[in-house]
């Protein structure tokens, strides 16, 4: 017999077990990024379910409503010589093993300093892939903060475009008062010298935490307020942090007591904002 769903929670254990007390069909988001720094212990044997992590990523898909949508951040890392190919693997898994939609690959780029390597170029990013349950998602918000650079042209004139059977056609574009327009998807935050962007201080605590304002924006894109976001990898609380600041509801899960207290000490220190502030970061 399952639970009523824990919201408003940060719970100490194993994601893949925790999450089976869940009903089905019951979180509108899912916004995590899995333990890919560890990678030197577990990616060699991804199938093999070390830390759990398909079942974690089943278990969360089975929790997901219908056209809910749930956000990987993962970025790669280089053990003995190559890079192990977790990025790729767990999109596979998701996209062709749970069936998802992959809605979108997007790059988390960090304005920071890189991982130097005599060999190679200098990684500054990370992959967020946007998968969506059953169909397309069931709520977008796109931010719009790209700056349009001929705004103040009443007419952005004559374009070519390229067809699907190759030809050519020219069109006209419509005239354009705005000043800005969807912002694309690479997103760009500066991350700090010791990679963290974060209004809370003891997020330093945690080895891995992504910036705020990452989890803002695809908490903002991608549900409304009242919305239930889980997070199966919480760690510092960034997600659930966030969601509350924004008016939404939280659940994150971590198998890490020190983790789980630095989480709810950030939360407790989280201020909802007020919904005209949703956008702004």
């Amino acid at each position: 017999m399952r639970k009523e769903l824990p919201v408003n929670q940060i719970i100490t254990g194993d994601s893949a077990r925790v999450l089976q007390l869940f009903p089905s069909r019951s979180v509108h988001l899912i916004v995590t990024s899995p333990p890919y720094n560890a990678a030197r212990s577990y990616t060699h044997e991804f199938n093999a379910n070390v830390f759990h992590l398909e079942k974690i990523l089943i278990e969360s898909w089975r929790v997901l409503m219908d056209g809910g949508v749930m956000v990987i951040v993962v970025g790669d890392t280089t053990v003995a010589g190559s890079e192990t190919g977790l990025p790729s693997q767990i999109e596979t898994f998701i996209r062709c093993v749970l069936h998802m939609n992959l809605h979108d690959s997007m790059i988390f780029e960090k304005n920071s300093a890189a991982h130097r390597s005599s060999n190679r170029y200098q990684q500054v990013f990370e992959f967020m892939y946007i998968f969506s349950k059953n169909g397309k998602p069931r709520t977008v918000h796109l931010i719009k903060d790209h700056p349009i650079k001929n705004e103040n042209k009443k007419s952005w004139g004559k374009r070519t475009s390229r067809q699907t059977d190759g030809t050519l056609i020219e069109t006209v574009r419509k005239t354009n008062n705005n000043t800005h327009d969807i912002r694309r998807n690479i997103f760009k935050y500066n991350v700090g010298g010791c990679g963290v962007a974060s209004s809370f201080k003891n997020v330093k605590n945690h080895p891995a935490s992504f910036p705020d304002a990452l989890a803002e924006n695809h908490i903002y894109t991608w549900s409304n307020r009242g919305d239930i976001v889980l997070d199966p990898f919480s760690g510092s609380g960034t997600t659930c942090a966030m969601a509350k600041k924004h008016g939404r509801k939280y659940i994150g899960i971590d198998i890490s007591a020190e983790y789980c207290e630095l989480s709810q000490d950030r939360i407790n220190h989280t201020v909802q904002i007020e919904p005209d502030d949703d956008q702004k970061n």
